[in-house]
Formats: structure tokens, sequence, C-alpha cells
């Protein structure tokens, strides 16, 4: 099995960073050193992890209703919910946790004003490699009425483009790209479809593409 974004996660989790680590008695996340102090927190209702195939996405899960934190640091974007199954269920000290490291992403967009709701939705494309074969993996995230995705969207891929340049090794030809992206304006997207920033040469999620520092504790 490749590399799914989301899992469910304990304390005593230890998968070398791949996913989130849970701390606290399994109802905070420890946060690293280079995501920095400026972190936004949006809350999401709903989630969905799918592997992008031609012009579609082939769902793999879907969860709602759910009340996940999103945090945005400067390094990643992190989602972690502590109630995600129904209370006959639930295992004590678990997390769904799950994070898409700027190293990795590849592109980020927003569909908003979805369905009788006009709830908002964030997508973030990411490239993983199963069994020697390279795909491209989509996290879905559903905000409710009031969280702005354009503008969920444009902060991620400035804070990306920011990170790219200060922490990992790109060509002349994509450090101009970044620097626009650092400025990118914000997305105007078509009825019910989706609008999206391309980042150039994305990393495949693997575990020596993290660019990791040591943590403190963070979100909960």
């Amino acid at each position: 099995m490749g590399f799914e974004i989301v899992a469910v996660r304990t304390a005593e989790s230890d998968d070398g960073c791949m996913y989130p680590v849970v701390v606290g008695r399994g109802r905070a996340i420890e946060m690293e050193e280079i995501d920095g102090g400026d972190i936004r927190t949006f809350s999401a209702t709903a989630l969905a992890v799918g592997e992008v195939s031609g012009p579609g996405i082939r769902q793999i899960v879907r969860m709602c209703p759910i009340r996940a934190d999103v945090s945005v640091t400067g390094a990643r974007v992190v989602v972690a919910c502590a109630k995600f199954e129904k209370p006959a269920r639930r295992r004590q000290a678990t997390m769904l946790v799950g994070h898409v490291r700027f190293s990795w992403l590849s592109k980020v967009g927003a569909s908003p004003h979805q369905g009788v709701r006009a709830e908002e939705q964030l997508r973030l494309i990411l490239g993983e490699v199963s069994g020697g074969t390279e795909r491209l993996m989509a996290l879905d995230l559903t905000f409710p009425r009031g969280v702005d995705s354009l503008h969920v969207a444009q902060e991620i891929v400035h804070r990306a483009a920011r990170f790219r340049l200060e922490h990992t090794n790109v060509s002349d030809t994509d450090v101009d790209a970044l620097r626009a992206l650092t400025g990118a304006e914000r997305l105007v997207p078509e009825a019910k479809c989706f609008a999206m920033y391309t980042m150039p040469s994305y990393r495949s999620a693997r575990p020596d593409t993290q660019c990791t520092t040591t943590s403190t504790p963070g979100v909960g």
C-alpha cells in the first residue's frame, strides 16, 4: 500500500514523520521547528482522499461529517481530527491525521460556494511512489460557509513558494516561477470548478523529502 495522506495514529506511532506525530494522550499534534510560529487554523467539515486518474479523481476514502483542524504552517498543511468515528466505535487516544509537506505539493486550488450550503472546498495534489510507480494523490477539504477557500489556497501557495526558495535546491527557471508564486494573485474559478495553482518541480512523498528539523508541542 502506498502513502494515503491520512491515517489513524496514536502517540506510540512512529513511521518517520510521513504522518504527523501525535502527542498529549492523542489530543494534539507535535509541531516541527520548520513549521514556524505563524500558523493559521481552520475547521473542516469533510475530507476526501483520491488518486488522480486522467481528468478525474478516483476516490479512495471520504469522511463526512467530521470536525478536523486544518493548520497551515510555514512548511506544510496539517490535518488533525480526534472525533472521526461514531461514539460506540471510538478508540481512546487515537487521531486521524495527515499532512502535505510543501516540498511534496504539486498543485493547490479551490472551489467556492459548493452545493446548497455554499460550502468551500480546498484541493491539494501531491505525488507519491507506490510499487515503483509514481501517482498523483488529491486531498480535498470542505470548509463551512464563511471560510474563504480561495484565500486559503492563495495563502498556501505563497507559503509553499517561499518554503521551496528557502529550504530546497531549485533550478534557475524554477526560482523565477517560485518568486512569481510568492505574490500569486487570487484565483478566479469557473462555476462549480476548481481553479488551480501549479507548483514547479515537486518532490514525491518519501521519508527523504521531508525537510524537517526538531519539534515542539503545538496544535490540538
